[in-house]
């Protein structure tokens, strides 16, 4: 027959050397081996709740430079859509400046050297209409009246 266990919920059975001080504080505690093991029981947990703050505050610092980042982003984004816009503005502004010569013309019946001749005067139209040459001006003006 087996001979029976003296701690059913297999617990082990050490022996440990305590200062003469901390001795003397648990003499007199009836269960000196519990009261041992709930103070090795709590310190585990707090080496727990650190290795948890230390993960959390690990995580914290990641969220807030993502966060930081994403700022960052979001500010270059807007600064871009900006820039967008406003080179659509343009592009709009110089459609319909060069629709409007294109009425005018239509309605004086221009030929191919009036257009010409008007854009090599008006520089500051061409300029506005986005066009880079004379030529090209006539030759897009021309398009348009035909069509």
């Amino acid at each position: 027959m087996a001979r029976p266990r003296k701690y059913k919920d297999g617990a082990k059975g050490i022996c440990i050397t305590l200062s003469p001080e901390v001795y003397e504080a648990i003499k007199d505690n009836p269960n000196r081996s519990g009261y041992i093991d709930q103070l090795i029981r709590f310190d585990l947990s707090m080496n727990d709740t650190c290795k948890i703050d230390d993960r959390l505050a690990e995580l914290n610092d990641k969220a807030f430079s993502l966060d930081k980042d994403k700022l960052t982003l979001t500010k270059e984004i807007n600064a871009l859509e900006a820039q967008k816009n406003a080179l659509q503005r343009m592009k709009d502004n110089s459609l319909n400046a060069r629709l409007k010569i294109v009425e005018t013309f239509v309605g004086k019946r221009a030929t191919e050297t009036d257009i010409r001749g008007w854009f090599e005067a008006r520089t500051d139209k061409l300029k506005e209409c986005g066009f880079s040459t004379p030529k090209e001006a006539t030759e897009w003006v021309k398009k348009r009246m035909a069509g």
